[in-house]
């Protein structure tokens, strides 16, 4: 049985469900998802995408109305399958296999290759099935978090974060309009970062890369406040503002 045809068949799978699913893969974005990418072209799924990262989720409806995600597990876990099966301690650890033959071509007719092929490939699924089973619940034991809702490392980092150390009636992270979403991230550009070490004999040191802690002290706006016409004293403006200059 070729790849094309383990795809093809697995997409029928997927179109017979009748429940909302998510789909993990490691290294989704890198390598699986293409696979499975040019077997949904005709269902137009919706896809989120970034830079080198490739894609980072794809969703679509099956015939029966129900939602099939797929997602990065790589990105929310940025380790190798095998590091993983080992900080988790799952029963079924990442096994290694030879696939030089495989390229060269001419043992894909070997009934013994296949049957190792298999055994390497469905031990791979099993390896990340008791990862994923694992750190979810602990997720959601812990924190109240579900796997389900992330899509990186970061966004983990912040929805634990969220949901366990911000009063909401106090400190509450806004989320942005999709709007002046747009509008701010225009005005963020980023610059060349060096990483230096430095030596030398009776220095003084002084650091002055800290305004972000300082301006973290501050409540960030996260919402229109208010719309200023004509001079503004910028000594007394904090904040993020949309400077529109029209000359009459």
């Amino acid at each position: 049985m070729t790849c094309h045809v383990l795809i093809k068949d697995f997409i029928l799978y997927i179109d017979s469900l009748k429940y909302n699913y998510t789909f993990f893969a490691h290294n989704l974005g890198g390598f699986d998802g293409y696979f499975v990418l040019k077997q949904l072209l005709h269902k137009q799924p919706k896809m989120s995408t970034y830079g080198r990262y490739g894609i980072i989720t794809m969703s679509l409806k099956n015939s029966h109305n129900y939602i099939i995600s797929f997602k990065d597990s790589l990105r929310i876990f940025p380790r190798s399958l095998a590091d993983l099966s080992e900080i988790y301690d799952v029963e079924t650890k990442k096994t290694t296999f030879d696939l030089k033959p495989a390229i060269a071509g001419f043992i894909l007719y070997n009934n013994e290759f296949k049957k190792s092929l298999n055994f390497y490939l469905t031990n791979d699924l099993r390896s990340l099935e008791q990862i994923l089973f694992k750190a979810a619940t602990y997720l959601l034991e812990k924190y109240n978090v579900s796997l389900l809702d992330c899509y990186s490392t970061a966004s983990l980092g912040m929805k634990i974060f969220r949901t366990n150390h911000v009063e909401k009636e106090v400190n509450e992270i806004p989320i942005l309009p999709i709007f002046y979403d747009k509008i701010l991230r225009n005005a963020y550009l980023g610059g060349v970062v060096n990483v230096y070490k430095p030596t030398g004999n009776n220095l003084r040191c002084f650091d002055i890369n800290s305004l972000y802690p300082y301006a973290m002290k501050n409540a960030m706006p996260g919402k229109l406040i208010n719309t200023h016409y004509g001079n503004i004293k910028i000594e007394k403006f904090f904040g993020l503002g949309l400077l529109i200059y029209s000359q009459i």
